[in-house]
């Protein structure tokens, strides 16, 4: 397990909106983004959100190591998301830091925003790799009875090697308390949906050669379980890589 500092700060603003450029207008449903911590354990390698840390005067190889908490985040969150709520635009939660990665079972700020989004009746997605999405399922079903709680997980191959190579520290541990792999994560997509959250399937980026070899048992699986949509993004490469 990677070595992990937690640093507790105080954040001046929280939501950002992204600007209304060609490729947001055509592909992106939503504007909004919040982001409770910065920083990500699960260190996996093709993470683009890793290369903002060159902006704050910190590397890559820091941003699974270093987690900043926005501790006061609910507070601002509830002050900035009432400009908001005559335009009811959709907001993306956690699109650059996992929302749910280990540390949020100490702070549990995730789960205060959503309580916020429930009461000001402001549709939100999260999106996140862990299972500990569960532990908050009482939450996400009073909101999916609104329509306003959409869920995505990324699966890019069924081969466990592969995943602990280019996921290594995302934590293992299955809806059913067993170790699994990415498999699991269609799994927790099919709880999720079993209440009504509207669910969908990253398949992103997609490994030439190693996601061919699973992508027709991950798509069967995903429909199975009755995950909503299915969205492709090719591998890109990096020289921050």
């Amino acid at each position: 397990m990677v070595s992990m500092g937690i640093v507790e700060i105080h954040a001046k603003s929280l939501i950002s909106r992204m600007k209304d450029g060609f490729f947001a207008v055509r592909y992106l449903p939503f504007r909004l983004t919040v982001n409770v911590y910065r920083g990500c354990t699960h260190g996996c390698v093709y993470c683009y959100a890793a290369r903002t840390h060159y902006y704050i005067h910190s590397t890559p190889d820091l941003f699974s190591k270093e987690i900043y908490v926005k501790k006061n985040a609910p507070e601002i969150f509830e002050r900035e998301i009432v400009k908001y709520e005559s335009r009811k635009s959709v907001i993306v939660v956690g699109n650059i830091s996992d929302t749910y990665q280990p540390v949020e079972l100490r702070y549990r700020l995730t789960r205060k925003l959503l309580e916020i989004c429930y009461r000001h009746d402001f549709p939100c997605f999260i999106e996140t790799k862990s299972s500990l999405i569960l532990r908050d399922i009482d939450i996400l079903e009073e909101m999916a009875d609104r329509e306003l709680i959409g869920v995505g997980m990324t699966v890019t191959s069924y081969d466990d090697d592969f995943t602990k190579l280019v996921e290594p520290f995302v934590p293992r541990m299955g809806p059913t308390h067993s170790q699994s792999g990415q498999k699991g994560r269609i799994a927790v997509l099919g709880k999720l949906a079993e209440v009504g959250v509207d669910t969908y399937l990253h398949v992103t980026p997609y490994f030439p050669h190693v996601t061919d070899a699973s992508i027709e048992d991950i798509i069967r699986d995903a429909a199975e379980a009755g995950v909503g949509n299915v969205i492709m993004a090719p591998l890109e490469l990096s020289k921050f890589i």
